[in-house]
């Protein structure tokens, strides 16, 4: 009875890790993302990859990286033109920076980051190699939200914050805006170290959608 006894414990021991553990910081991420641009007119998604990370440094804080591309054709219709044309849109964003989390239970955690942005948009049609315009967005991020594991199998995130960026313009015209920012996901553990992320992040006039596999380490 004894022996049944400890191999049933032996066989939930990574669950029971999974239960015990709070949220980690020390992870790769790779997936598939659905982006929106309102440059398309919220009716043109681009479909692209993403990669992203995560690594502690120290007890309190971590760092973190993220870099998406996504692309998409359609057909654009020009008043002065008696036809419709292709047009492609290609966005690239990524982010860098740094973050702290200080436990609010034995499960959940309230983070606090810090992020360089860059997001670089183009517009092109293939018919007109010459017309192309690009936008480049550059700022700087700060959050606060909360992680927390729900289950033993679950986690779960959300952080609002606000972005100050300067935008550029092909033209050389420049402006600044600033935005409220947010990030909210969903991890399912598969295994105590491998799990599939879905997830939403919003930022101005951009909202992407993504859906992937992280890796702990």
């Amino acid at each position: 009875m004894k022996s049944k006894t400890a191999l049933v414990l032996l066989l939930l021991a990574p669950a029971l890790a999974c239960a015990a553990d709070g949220p980690g910081y020390r992870y790769v991420e790779a997936g598939a993302t659905r982006y929106y641009n309102d440059s398309t007119g919220g009716f043109q998604p681009l479909r692209g990859a993403y990669i992203a990370g995560s690594i502690p440094l120290g007890e309190r804080f971590y760092a973190f990286g993220e870099l998406g591309r996504s692309t998409s054709g359609g057909e654009s219709y020009f008043e002065e033109a008696t036809e419709y044309y292709r047009v492609e849109y290609r966005d690239i964003l990524g982010q860098v920076g740094i973050g702290t989390h200080h436990a609010l239970s034995d499960h959940t955690d309230v983070v606090l980051e810090a992020a360089y942005v860059r997001d670089n948009w183009r517009v092109s049609m293939p018919d007109f190699p010459n017309a192309i315009q690009d936008w480049n967005r550059r700022g700087g991020r700060a959050s606060i939200g909360l992680r927390e594991t729900l289950t033993s199998h679950l986690e779960g995130w959300l952080k609002v914050g606000y972005l100050r960026a300067a935008k550029r313009h092909s033209d050389f015209s420049n402006e600044h805006d600033g935005s409220v920012v947010g990030d909210a996901g969903l991890q399912l553990r598969i295994t105590p170290r491998i799990g599939v992320v879905a997830g939403a992040q919003f930022m101005d006039d951009v909202t992407a959608y993504h859906l992937g596999v992280r890796a702990g380490f």
